[in-house]
């Protein structure tokens, strides 16, 4: 059993995607209203510089995800944490981005009737073999550190305990960034500049002493095509090749992302990189234009090349590219493909 919560709905209805259409980008905003959810679609980018305004699809209210929430998607389910930097929960919620047969309609909020093993601040969160991974927490000491939630079992499961690097840490329980790569989980510690592997098959820790073990590569928006890594960072699309375990010298090529925006590359913290099918990839990031809070999205896929000193490089071909200005909320959350 599920329970509904409350929750404003601006209209908005979407259905399954054949899957040879590319996914739609579902972001979310900090306001003052709560977390408000914006849905923009790839196949709509105007390629000029014409800034769009766009309008919420809905929003939950704090008191019912606190103010730090987190989200993570399974299938067309869109999962989010209650998170309060003070005080520790265990309670999930969740709303269905598409219609149904004889399931909710879109955007209804519920809360999950199952509760996380440990009460959590703000933990992070990943998906991959079609179940829910929660590692950590930014203030609280959550036992177990990881666990695992099935849907289908509607069941919580402990994790083995991380390498004792990780638990010894001060604070090593915030500003964990992790990245999906087959069947391993790679959870990137800023703490103690480390980086670990979690197989969701063995269940066996391991610390990462590759070049990918670099934690200053890292960034909190990263995805993974043709077994390259790709992470956003300060205005960069970084990218590490898991075949030859190698970082890229240089950032991707041909993103425009300085010239697109009007904060300088130091500023552009708040940024992910996902895939949205097709073999296509799509950047989205903050920026401040004409003193209101915008986001810029360029869909791109990659090219390899090499250079006249036969040094590898990629190079974006963009897709299309456009900019909206957000008309609620003042910091970028998260941006979830599906």
């Amino acid at each position: 059993m599920v329970h509904p919560l409350r929750c404003s709905l601006f209209g908005y209805s979407t259905y399954p995607k054949p899957d040879n259409q590319e996914k739609s980008l579902y972001i979310s905003f900090f306001a003052e209203a709560g977390v408000v959810w914006y849905v923009i679609n790839p196949g709509e980018f105007t390629n000029n510089k014409e800034i769009t305004t766009l309008d919420p699809t809905f929003t939950i209210a704090y008191s019912v995800v606190g103010e730090g929430s987190c989200s993570v998607a399974l299938g067309s389910t869109i999962y989010m944490m209650f998170c309060d930097e003070m005080e520790g929960s265990t309670n999930v919620v969740t709303f269905e981005t598409r219609k149904r047969s004889g399931g909710d309609d879109p955007f209804i909020c519920r809360k999950l009737n199952s509760h996380t093993l440990g009460e959590r601040t703000k933990p992070t969160l990943v998906s991959t073999h079609g179940k829910m991974y929660v590692f950590g927490s930014s203030v609280s000491s959550p036992k177990p550190w990881a666990e695992v939630f099935d849907p289908d079992l509607n069941l919580w499961s402990p994790l083995p305990d991380p390498p004792k690097k990780v638990c010894e840490s001060s604070y090593g329980y915030c500003c964990i960034s992790v990245v999906v790569v087959g069947d391993k989980i790679y959870v990137c510690m800023y703490s103690v500049m480390s980086v670990f592997s979690f197989d969701v098959k063995t269940k066996v820790w391991e610390q990462v002493t590759t070049p990918l073990s670099d934690a200053f590569h890292w960034s909190f928006g990263g995805t993974v095509l043709d077994d390259i890594l790709f992470m956003y960072s300060l205005g960069s699309v970084m990218a590490y090749d898991l075949t030859n375990e190698i970082w890229f010298e240089k950032p991707v090529k041909g993103l425009g992302i300085k010239s697109t925006s009007e904060l300088p590359l130091r500023e552009l913290r708040y940024g992910h990189i996902v895939a949205i099918g097709n073999k296509t990839l799509c950047v989205v990031w903050e920026d401040n234009v004409d003193s209101r809070a915008c986001v810029h999205c360029v869909k791109f896929r990659i090219e390899r090349a090499v250079n006249s000193k036969r040094q590898s490089f990629l190079r974006a071909d963009v897709q299309g590219r456009s900019t909206y200005h957000i008309t609620a909320g003042c910091l970028f959350s998260d941006c979830l493909a599906l």
